[in-house]
């Protein structure tokens, strides 16, 4: 084997991995084969929002030579002996589909225990079985398989790169045509399409018709043009045949779905050609009401896309194996305060820090705040947040008026958990706020030194608080089961904007792995009875419209309002209450439903009153994003209603919670 890891490889590999601290090792015993035989990968970045991005994931794809995998595998949360006890991550899978379609040379290593054929034929050649234990004795037999690989990428480089210079690049086509309908797309939105296309990624654009009159030949030659294409994926107009060639050519696709769009997506995620593109709760669909939302989304969508800003290439090994190291850690807000003239050592932490993955803020070298804001209150703001505080320490820190305040604020937070770390780095005076905290003395090191010590404290820190987590949490999930309905004739209910605010929060809490969301809109009765059967939900959450009779009101067969009587809902919980420990009936007058209904479900929450749209969404996110930092029921009730006074609405009131007799009150439902 050739060990040697200095050269500069040149094969860009798209590399999927598992992002487990536990499966480090594994991660780097093959990276390292796959590095000595001149290959290099580029990562895709954790967004900021969480998005996932499937369109930046298609051209990073399409950019890269070949498809490399690790598959490592999981426990998987069943008791059933019948079936493997364990499993594989699903977005590995995805990327391996990807590939498939991008038509990439591909090698995949699943670890034995797993069902290889999810990846490849057996015969392929492109699969192979590793065991965890006994890498060090499958060296040789891996490198000479990586190789061959290696022998197969250059063809494929030789033979496909003129072919790819031959796309127009930076030029999209929209499939999208402008209409008066007012489900369909304004001159105006066509036009603010355009614009972004053109604003964040530079691309030229071409509007398209939908529809293929003039035969699939032209339309096929048409899309070879372009490196991008941007359709409304439940548009009518667009058959099946249109949708399967952009997928089979592997053409980055922007996926829209304007307003009304909700029933449409629904059956292409159960049964469309889009299907295997919805991954548990994230979807390839960018949703919009209105042009605002349209620009906003898209928009963030377009500047990930923006494969040269957004990529990181690995190249070297040690830069990779930072990477590697860092990959699964928990997320964390890390403020590191200094003085000026400590700023050398700030900044060169700074740079270790983003080198191995881990974000940060340095007022100077790694700052969030953007030109034109007020900086004061944005540094607050970040203080509030932050997780673990680092303090560079000198004689200048408690001289600095800027320093002092970071501090107070550290130290204010420490009863919530904040981790101060502090490192007297030259100076005499340690300020009397930490001198209860064991601080560590480097006086005598150098600033290498210096920055290597607390680089390696933070990353313990990161892993000590990764392991507590994964001990603290279950194997299981629990399912939130979304149900909606707003029939035509009724006062309009910005539903859409509720169930995306709710997956905004949770997707951002400290139990987000613990969330399954599911998401049903335009309600009937059969329905509901339906989904409960099948989803056999932890939490269901209606939103909608009450009257003053006590019913709910779902949707008939021709969209109209169908009100559910109390009595036939709560027949309905009784007979399919299996699993269901919370039900939140969001709608106005759901007071005496929730009460009735409090005899056969241990938590149950409606409103006494009628409640506005901004009242009812601030309720709803706040509660789920409690839930989701395993706070208790009556915990996250309590918060969600002050998030409505929050707010500055007198409606905090307005929602009650009933419990069943002998109720335990004191568990969250997520530890």
């Amino acid at each position: 084997m050739n060990n040697s890891l200095t050269g500069i490889p040149s094969t860009q590999a798209y590399f999927s991995h598992s992002y487990r601290k536990e499966d480090r090792d594994v991660n780097l015993f093959f990276w390292k084969l796959f590095h000595s035989n001149g290959f290099f990968f580029a990562i895709d970045p954790q967004s900021d929002d969480n998005t996932f991005n499937i369109t930046y994931l298609e051209r990073l794809m399409r950019s890269s030579d070949c498809f490399i995998a690790v598959v490592t595998r999981r426990k998987k949360p069943s008791t059933d002996v019948r079936v493997s006890s364990y499993t594989h991550s699903p977005y590995i899978a995805f990327e391996n589909f990807l590939a498939e379609l991008a038509e990439k040379p591909r090698l995949v290593f699943v670890e034995s225990g797993l069902d290889k054929s999810v990846f490849g034929p057996a015969d392929s050649g492109s699969v192979h079985t590793f065991k965890r234990d006994f890498l060090e004795i499958q060296e040789n037999e891996f490198n000479e398989i990586v190789q061959d690989f290696s022998a197969i990428v250059k063809n494929y480089q030789n033979y496909n790169k003129p072919l790819a210079q031959m796309i127009d690049a930076n030029r999209a086509g929209i499939l999208i045509q402008s209409s008066q309908d007012p489900a369909g797309y304004s001159q105006e939105a066509v036009d603010r399409i355009e614009f972004l296309l053109s604003d964040c990624i530079n691309h030229s654009s071409d509007i398209l018709s939908p529809r293929v009159d003039n035969g699939l030949q032209k339309f096929i030659r048409k899309l070879s043009e372009f490196d991008l294409v941007v359709m409304d994926v439940c548009d009518p107009s667009i058959t099946p045949e249109v949708l399967t060639i952009i997928q089979a050519k592997a053409i980055p696709c922007v996926r829209l779905a304007g307003p009304g769009s909700s029933a449409a997506i629904e059956k292409l995620k159960s049964k469309g050609i889009l299907r295997d593109y919805f991954i548990g709760t994230d979807s390839p669909v960018i949703e919009w009401t209105n042009t605002d939302e349209l620009n906003k989304k898209l928009s963030s969508y377009l500047n990930k896309f923006n494969l040269e800003q957004e990529r990181k290439l690995y190249k070297t090994y040690d830069s990779a194996l930072k990477y590697f190291k860092g990959a699964g850690r928990r997320s964390a807000n890390i403020f590191i305060s200094n003085p000026s003239s400590l700023q050398p050592v700030a900044s060169k932490l700074s740079k270790q820090l983003l080198d191995s993955g881990i974000d940060h803020f340095q007022y100077r070298s790694n700052s969030s705040i953007k030109n034109g804001q007020q900086w004061e209150g944005e540094l607050n703001k970040l203080l509030w947040k932050t997780d673990i505080f680092i303090v560079l320490l000198n004689d200048d820190y408690l001289k600095s008026a800027n320093c002092r305040n970071e501090l107070e604020i550290a130290v204010k937070r420490q009863n919530e958990g904040v981790v101060i770390q502090a490192y007297q780095c030259d100076g005499t005076e340690i300020p009397s706020d930490i001198r209860h905290i064991q601080y560590e003395d480097l006086r005598q090191c150098s600033e290498d030194e210096k920055v290597s010590t607390v680089l390696q404290d933070i990353e313990e820190e990161l892993d000590k608080q990764a392991t507590a987590i994964q001990k603290k949490e279950s194997t299981g999930k629990i399912t939130v089961l979304f149900l909606a309905s707003n029939p035509e004739q009724t006062e309009f209910l910005n539903l859409t904007k509720e169930v995306e605010e709710i997956d905004k929060k949770v997707r951002s809490s400290e139990f987000r792995d613990k969330f399954q969301l599911e998401k049903h809109f335009e309600q009937k009765p059969g329905d509901v009875r339906e989904n409960l059967l099948r989803y056999k939900p932890t939490v269901v959450h209606f939103s909608g419209h009450g009257d003053r009779t006590g019913e709910l009101v779902l949707m008939d067969n021709n969209g109209l309002a169908a009100p559910v009587s109390m009595e036939a809902l709560k027949a309905l919980f009784t007979n399919a209450k299996e699993n269901i420990q919370v039900l939140l009936l969001n709608a106005c007058y759901s007071k005496k439903q929730a009460l009735a209904i409090s005899e056969v479900i241990d938590f149950t929450i409606g409103m006494n009153l009628p409640i506005s749209d901004d009242a009812a969404i601030a309720f709803s996110t706040a509660f789920y994003q409690s839930i989701g930092y395993g706070k208790t029921v009556q915990e996250a009730f309590n918060l969600a209603k002050n998030a409505i006074s929050l707010e500055g609405m007198l409606e905090e009131d307005t929602p009650e919670l009933f419990v069943k007799a002998g109720t335990n009150t004191s568990t969250a439902l997520i530890q």
